[in-house]
């Protein structure tokens, strides 16, 4: 989980953001902690322009530590002897953001140096993560400050934005010395946008064999400073649930993956997606999954406008049974509840002995928080099956994923009952 804490600067960097507030109210802050305390190992990063500005940062180090959450702290290197010294009382993590030296005066390379040297002198645990803003370009001096740091871990990280095919450059200019770095005894990370499909035949097998680890794209739950919620630091601009409204990490990871993931999966494939090594292996990232969203929101507006024209009301039965049957999937996969679930009750009107319909609107009602109303359609589903069990099957995995144990050990015995007849 990650905490966008300021958009205070210290310099132009590439990844800066603009965001409203400057700065996140402490008590929303505290109340990400709150989530992210009941992991098993709980992180949290705290990210921004250049995070060591912010003016509450040793308060919520201490509510960090109050919680027995370890801080992961973002940080140009360009930092105060004042949170230097609160760094070096803590300890959090430190994620050493390295752009290309054209952004750095050199005031602030030396700045950088000292305060760097004084943190591993400090034996603080320290990370290196490499913005690469220009595909192009030869990031090879990287290496001298990795080096610097024995046995450290380099995290390259690019902008989601940037097409497959001006990935590929960079991976030519660059790998060779990736890869000596690997060697070296350093751990090496390309993040979630190096999918497979960037990488020659050849340097795939390479990085793989020599250790060079690729993310996935999963969801980093970017808290941002009006307390929204978005996937992660490129989609800041899509972000539409609020932290309050959920219990735990967890819930919103289950948000995420409904929202992006499993469009990915139950959607049809755009054209450029047939040929794609990457979807092929399932590590679509955060904005192409993104676009096949908003291909499939545009898609369900065509279909809601062309049925409420005037010619549509003399389409024959069949076509209207279907084109509310897809309506009704489509705000289903869009997380639109209260769509879907309009759409499947005129199913249900039109085809009320359909066992398919009620199992449609049995998940429809379930999505939408109507678990009583879900459950009896689950059950007509059932008495319409020709494989009663089936629909019951899918109501015993929805109780069992909401903690309802007993109701499900219950239904379960009632299934093995329905399959030895």
């Amino acid at each position: 989980m990650e905490i966008y804490i300021t958009n205070r600067k210290r310099n132009d960097f590439p990844d800066n953001n603009d965001l409203s507030p400057e700065d996140m109210p402490l008590s929303v802050a505290i109340n990400a902690l709150e989530l992210a305390q009941d992991a098993k190992h709980p992180t949290i990063s705290l990210v921004g322009n250049e995070p060591a500005l912010y003016p509450d940062l040793e308060k919520l180090f201490a509510q960090a530590a109050k919680r027995n959450i370890r801080c992961i702290l973002e940080t140009s290197g360009l930092m105060s002897d004042s949170v230097k010294n609160l760094i070096l009382e803590h300890k959090p993590i430190i994620c050493w953001k390295l752009y290309r030296e054209k952004f750095y005066s050199k005031e602030d390379k030396l700045e950088i140096q000292k305060n760097i040297s004084e943190i591993i002198q400090a034996e603080i645990e320290t990370s290196i993560r490499l913005y690469v803003d220009d595909t192009y370009d030869d990031y090879s001096f990287a290496i001298n400050f990795v080096n610097s740091i024995q046995g450290s871990m380099l995290i390259v990280r690019l902008n989601c934005y940037e097409h497959f095919d001006d990935i590929r450059p960079f991976m030519h200019k660059n790998f060779e010395w990736l890869v000596n770095l690997r060697f070296s005894n350093h751990n090496i990370i390309l993040d979630c946008m190096f999918a497979p499909c960037v990488f020659e035949h050849d340097m795939l097998g390479a990085a793989y064999r020599y250790g060079v680890r690729t993310l996935e794209c999963n969801p980093k739950i970017l808290t941002l400073p009006d307390g929204t919620i978005a996937y992660c630091r490129h989609l800041t601009n899509h972000n539409d649930a609020k932290l309050a409204q959920f219990k735990s990490v967890n819930e919103i990871i289950k948000y995420f993956n409904n929202k992006y993931f499993n469009v990915n999966t139950m959607l049809p494939n755009t054209s450029p997606c047939y040929d794609c090594i990457t979807r092929a292996i399932q590590r679509c990232g955060g904005i192409p999954l993104l676009k096949k969203y908003t291909e499939a929101e545009a898609a369900l507006d065509i279909l809601k406008k062309k049925m409420e024209s005037p010619d549509y009301q003399d389409s024959d039965p069949e076509t209207h049974f279907k084109d509310i049957w897809n309506m009704g999937s489509m705000s289903l996969v869009l997380n639109k509840y209260a769509d879907a679930v309009e759409c499947f009750e005129e199913n249900r009107r039109l085809m009320p002995e359909n066992p398919e319909v009620h199992f449609k609107l049995a998940c429809a009602y379930w999505d939408a928080g109507r678990r009583n109303e879900a459950e009896d359609e689950f059950r007509k589903a059932s008495r319409l099956h020709e494989n009663p069990a089936d629909p019951l099957l899918e109501l015993y995995r929805r109780l069992s994923e909401n903690g309802n144990m007993i109701r499900a050990r219950m239904l379960l015995e009632e299934i093995k009952k329905l399959q030895k007849k």
